[in-house]
């Protein structure tokens, strides 16, 4: 049930809001709206005989009454009696607090406050969601990046070795050249050292 003070119940504070308020007509209820008397909302409730006999009237009303209640602090700091018609009795307290939101933020009679937070919350939700692809996408250029710059440490290793073996070569080739050269030369030497064959046998024949 709504709290004492955003009750009305005088006939006269209905009488006053029919009279001079203004109205948004929904599928199950009407609501009628003026100014506030007070610095926070205020609700009635009415339910007529149209709506069905005492027990059903008095469901109706709890139904309203609690929908209201829960969503007090989203009302604009207006006065406000709630009409019902006869279609709400086939309806389920769910749908019936559903439509009540809908019939106020259709008519600006929620706060803007609640509106705020409400377009808030969808903003960051919705910046969440772009920012999940843009992280994947990071996360797959870090990963590539990564991938390059193995790639790019495992050609260098290999290009170094290559070089490391052709040095190596040639310095094979230049080792096994200066053997070739040190052959020669004792080559060379030994037949400079070795006696021609006519002075061998005591000179030159006549």
């Amino acid at each position: 049930m709504l709290s004492k003070i955003n009750r009305l119940k005088k006939r006269k504070e209905f009488n006053y809001i029919y009279k001079k308020g203004q109205v948004a007509h929904g599928v199950d209820f009407s609501v009628h709206f003026v100014r506030a008397f007070k610095p926070y909302a205020q609700i009635g409730i009415s339910v007529s005989k149209t709506v069905g006999n005492s027990v059903v009237r008095s469901r109706v009303k709890r139904i309203i009454s609690e929908a209201c209640r829960l969503n007090i602090d989203k009302f604009a700091v207006k006065n406000y009696v709630i009409t019902a018609k006869p279609p709400i009795v086939d309806k389920k307290s769910t749908e019936i607090e559903a439509e009540l939101l809908a019939l106020l933020k259709k008519n600006h009679l929620l706060k803007e406050g609640n509106l705020t937070q409400a377009v808030k919350q969808e903003t960051n939700t919705t910046k969440n969601v772009d920012k999940k692809p843009l992280k994947i996408l990071g996360e797959q250029k870090t990963q590539n990046a990564r991938t390059k710059t193995g790639g790019e440490k495992v050609n260098q290793q290999n290009k170094k070795d290559s070089l490391q073996k052709t040095a190596e070569g040639k310095t094979n080739t230049k080792i096994g050249e200066g053997k070739s050269q040190q052959k020669l030369a004792k080559t060379a030497k030994n037949s400079a050292k070795k006696p021609k064959s006519g002075d061998a046998k005591g000179g030159k024949n006549v």
